[in-house]
């Protein structure tokens, strides 16, 4: 799900933007574990169960300079997108999730979240 870059917003696309603007390259597999380690420490600052860490699964790709963080399932995705839902464990195996403004949907196959209003 891309937007507009805001800074302060979702601390991953900022961590994002400080490694690029910093001259890594997250996109090499040599960084995976560093890029992994950062974003836990910033799921502990903002989670309040510290065990949904747990759920934290993602790959990197990179392609010709563009980057980007693919969650390998609903929850991460949320998180990745600035999203951080209270109860995570009632998530699991699910592919929506819903507040009163909006209804998120992870597709499984393309890996992706999509964002609709709410009705």
């Amino acid at each position: 799900m891309g937007s507009k870059y805001i800074a302060g917003i979702n601390p991953f696309s900022d961590f994002m933007l400080e490694s690029i603007v910093s001259g890594v390259d997250i996109s090499k597999k040599k960084h995976f574990v560093d890029v992994y380690n950062a974003c836990v420490l910033i799921l502990e600052t903002i989670l309040t169960n510290p065990n949904d860490i747990k759920y934290l699964d993602f790959e990197i790709k990179g392609n010709n300079g563009y980057i980007r963080l693919v969650a390998n399932n609903l929850i991460t995705a949320l998180w990745l997108s600035g999203v951080f839902p209270n109860d995570v464990d009632l998530l699991v195996n699910r592919n929506v999730f819903k507040t009163e403004e909006y209804v998120y949907r992870y597709d499984k196959k393309t890996k992706k979240l999509i964002r609709k209003i709410n009705k």
